[in-house]
């Protein structure tokens, strides 16, 4: 299992160190080899990550915000899916993980993001969040567990207390900052508030109207990529999780860093072209002189900074396999990495009734909310009542969401008010609904059900501190300065973390 890399490296050394003809101060061969070999293992010694986990309880990490406050954070900005048997297994899995490390009392549980991106990410308080996509994606457990490991392994290194994740939430909320103006500033150009006199022609309206829905419903990433060495020592960490344990890093781990590489490929291209067809969009319509001097400000930058987060990937995962296959050499040479994977139950779980009919109804939501994206309201209107109609996502949060989304895109407002009403009463909540119902009475100018609308959003997400800039911002768009002041002064007063974010969507 020797990468191609070391390979290299090693065939250099084969000669003997005294053949060359430079001076005889020159390092040798071997030397250099070994040099390569500490830059590719990232400086780190021969010795398992295990090792450097202290044993004992362990100790909560100091950007903690409590469980609870916590998933309701993650509930303000993916959404959750009530899929308790997914829950159950993967938590089973987890435990064997966390027993494995030799530390106590561990925090955390897994749960599942309405997400079809291959995406997850651990936070301080230990929960590990899993998107769909990934689910759907996975061939067995051990794919499953090296997963969970990896970061499960973010958690126990105390990744987060580095001052490093403090930059990368600061830059996540920038992001967010960036997309409520963007949000904002598109709204009121659609609206007409901020529009030239001459009306726009329908596909730069439809060009506006697309960059809208296209902000509103992408996926948001779990969390900002970790730096390469936070990565390094979690996939490092994730394998002798994986070999104490007991599952196959042949069959787990390494075709697990496979489609990691894949899919940011994939990804990485897609956004790119997409990033530059809005951004070609845009300055188009602002040459036209269709959109007036001010809007062009504000959305110049959001949408710069918008667009080129979306374009983020990972550390390249080519690399990361590459990285592991050399630790696995040198650190883990005589241990079984090639046991057989545990296929039965994970298959087994996937086809359970009810984890089929939600991933298979998520999966067709997802290529809804794609074509309402498109403007293909017609397309995503048959699947998405079907979803609604009955069944067991019949009541979740997305595919109602997304009904009311393409049946006003589509000019139809027969019961709409009615599927809008049934997302924000999913069991599982989710920040679009709220933003949706917003603009649908501001929208009649129904400032007091706006006004509603917010308290109902706060009450649901138990006060979450990501829900008060994101309400601000909401009653802002609508001109409801004194509602936005006074969730401004909550905001400073309970959720201190949040302050700046608030203040700069009062601003807005």
């Amino acid at each position: 299992m020797v990468s191609a890399a070391l390979a290299a490296v090693l065939a250099g050394c084969a000669a003997p160190s005294g053949s060359g003809t430079g001076p005889a101060n020159e390092p040798s061969l071997l030397d250099r080899g070994r040099e390569a070999l500490s830059n590719v293992l990232g400086g780190l010694d021969s010795k398992p990550m295990l090792s450097r986990l202290k044993p004992g309880a362990y100790e909560p990490s100091n950007e903690a915000i409590g469980d609870e406050i916590d998933i309701n954070d993650k509930r303000v900005s993916h959404g959750l899916v009530p899929l308790p048997a997914a829950t159950a297994y993967a938590n089973q899995v987890l435990d064997k993980l966390k027993a494995a490390s030799g530390v106590t009392n561990v925090p955390g549980k897994v749960f599942v993001v309405a997400n079809d991106q291959l995406d997850a990410g651990a936070t301080p308080d230990g929960n590990i969040f899993v998107s769909l996509g990934y689910l759907r994606n996975l061939q067995n457990e051990d794919q499953l567990a090296a997963l969970l490991a990896h970061e499960l392994s973010h958690v126990l290194l105390h990744h987060h207390d580095s001052s490093w994740i403090g930059r990368k939430q600061k830059e996540m909320m920038s992001f967010f900052e960036d997309s409520a103006l963007l949000k904002n500033t598109l709204e009121n150009v659609v609206s007409g508030n901020n529009a030239p006199t001459k009306p726009y022609t329908s596909g730069q309206q439809e060009t506006l109207d697309r960059m809208l829905l296209l902000v509103k419903l992408n996926d948001r990433a779990l969390q900002p990529a970790w730096g390469r060495r936070q990565e390094a020592e979690a996939d490092r960490l994730g394998v002798d999780l994986m070999i104490k344990v007991g599952y196959s890093v042949a069959d787990g781990t390494l075709p697990w860093l496979d489609k990691v590489a894949e899919w940011d490929a994939q990804q990485a291209k897609l956004r790119a072209e997409l990033a530059a067809q809005r951004q070609a969009s845009m300055e188009a319509l602002a040459s036209q002189g269709r959109i007036d001097s001010s809007a062009k400000m504000a959305l110049d930058g959001a949408m710069k900074d918008v667009l080129e987060e979306l374009a983020r990937s990972h550390d390249d995962g080519s690399k990361r396999l590459e990285e592991i296959n050399v630790y696995l050499d040198k650190v883990h040479a005589d241990s079984t990495v090639a046991r057989r994977a545990t296929v039965t139950p994970y298959t087994q779980f996937m086809q359970q009734r009810d984890v089929k009919a939600t991933v298979d109804g998520y999966r067709e939501a997802f290529v809804a909310r794609n074509q309402i994206v498109d403007r293909k309201f017609a397309q995503a209107l048959p699947t998405l009542r079907r979803l609604t109609g009955g069944g067991v996502i019949s009541s979740h949060a997305l595919p109602n969401y997304l009904l009311f989304e393409a049946q006003r895109g589509g000019g139809s407002g027969v019961g709409n008010e009615q599927v809008l009403r049934r997302s924000l009463a999913a069991p599982e909540p989710t920040w679009e609904p709220f933003d949706s119902a917003a603009a649908y009475y501001g929208g009649r100018n129904q400032k007091a059900a706006v006004a509603e609308i917010g308290r109902n959003a706060l009450s649901r997400f138990s006060n979450a501190p990501s829900a008060y800039p994101r309400l601000v911002s909401l009653y802002m768009r609508y001109g409801m300065k004194d509602e936005a002041a006074t969730v401004f002064v909550e905001c400073r007063r309970k959720q201190a973390q949040m302050r700046l974010a608030c203040e700069k969507a009062l601003k807005k």
